[in-house]
């Protein structure tokens, strides 16, 4: 069983404390954060609801 016991945004970077197989594990992932925007042209990307939606990337949190 693995579970999440902290996760704290530091930067461009996530520091995430958890457990894996009973072990505690501290790790840092970078992170780019990607936003989906309504189009009205099909994308090959869709909502929940089934609205087409447009990606948009970020290098940075902070963009």
């Amino acid at each position: 069983m693995s579970f999440y016991t902290n996760v704290l945004q530091w930067g461009n970077t996530l520091l995430v404390r958890e457990v894996k197989n009973g072990q505690r594990q501290n790790s840092r992932i970078r992170y780019s954060p990607t936003l989906f925007s309504p189009v009205k042209q099909h994308t090959g990307y869709k909502t929940l609801d089934g609205q087409h939606v447009l990606p948009q990337m970020f290098d940075t949190m902070k963009e």
